[in-house]
């Protein structure tokens, strides 16, 4: 029986200067790379040189990967056994994000984002997160690489009376509705996105579900997503189906 092949997510800092990474990464394919980045969501800390996404055809190349990386001698790595969503669920995907971009009626407002006015929690960005995000340079695109992890069940507040979810996913999902939509009118795209399968090197008490890489036209545009009003009843979604989350910024190459 044929072994099933997985795609690698790696996050690396080197030592001293950048290394050769084609002979670590192999015959894989790279579906998409990133270089400076720095946490913005979470509370590990974390400052990356280099981000891949790798794809293998072979179980045999992937499993050589995975040595190559382990013994590759970095200052930090995170590596993940990934499986990102095919390349038509993408592609629809990013044609619904235009479809909404066209047609969205979000209220959104050009004032400065009020650090004070934006609620704390291990889920958002901190006030320090989004000052060193204001200082980055801001006229080039930036991804997001996002680690999400879900409740089993939604931990919504006793008092909510709305609609209830039965998975964890399921309710952060209702969020995601509104998301997608301010992700669209800021002009984000959806590189990509799918499951996480295992942790293979890193914290292994951290557990994560998804992994979703989304670029946006500057560091401004990501700012801009507190000043689109949501809902209540979205955060409240996103609260209760959302376990844990990092959010690492990436230049994309």
């Amino acid at each position: 029986m044929k072994k099933p092949v997985s795609s690698l997510l790696a996050l690396l800092k080197y030592h001293d200067e950048e290394s050769d990474m084609k002979p670590i990464i192999g015959n894989g394919n790279i579906l998409w790379s990133g270089h400076n980045g720095f946490e913005w969501i979470g509370k590990g800390g974390g400052e990356w040189d280099s981000v891949f996404l790798i794809k293998y055809k072979e179980f045999s190349e992937y499993q050589g990967a995975v040595e190559r990386f382990g013994n590759g001698g970095f200052e930090q790595i995170k590596l993940f056994a990934v499986k990102p969503v095919s390349d038509n669920r993408r592609r629809i995907i990013r044609f619904l994000m235009k479809f909404i971009l066209s047609r969205s009626s979000l209220d959104f407002s050009s004032a400065d984002v009020k650090l004070d006015d934006i609620p704390q929690s291990d889920i958002l960005p901190t006030k320090e997160q989004h000052m060193r995000l204001a200082s980055e340079n801001k006229g080039h695109p930036v991804v997001m690489v996002n680690l999400l992890s879900y409740f089993e069940q939604p931990s919504y507040p006793p008092e909510y009376d709305g609609k209830r979810s039965k998975t964890g996913e399921d309710a952060y999902n209702q969020y995601g509705n509104h998301a997608m939509r301010a992700v669209a009118i800021l002009g984000g795209v959806l590189q990509n996105i799918g499951e996480i399968e295992t942790i293979l090197i890193g914290e292994p008490e951290e557990e994560w579900n998804q992994f979703a890489l989304m670029q946006y036209p500057s560091h401004d545009a990501v700012q801009s997503m507190f000043r689109i009003r949501g809902t209540p009843e979205a955060a409240i979604q996103r609260d209760a189906g959302l376990k844990a989350t990092k959010v690492y910024a990436i230049t994309p190459d």
